[in-house]
């Protein structure tokens, strides 16, 4: 059984493949912490915004299934 860590997970939503696929809803900014800067993934899906770690878990997932 999933335990959801409460200062990590607000809620779990459901999304179809097509729509997370969708470019449109797609978009990066370049972040700078402690003198490092990163790229931070994030997805507007309706009222939500996926971001942090589970936005880069879903790119990589996504990535792979673009190459087939």
């Amino acid at each position: 059984m999933v335990q959801l860590q409460a200062s990590e997970v607000t809620e779990i939503i459901l999304a179809p493949l097509k729509r997370l696929t969708d470019e449109s809803i797609y978009h990066t900014e370049e972040w700078t912490r402690e003198g490092q800067t990163r790229t931070i993934y994030f997805y507007d899906f309706g009222p939500y915004r996926i971001w942090g770690a589970t936005a880069r878990m879903l790119k990589a997932f996504l990535d792979l299934l673009k190459q087939g």
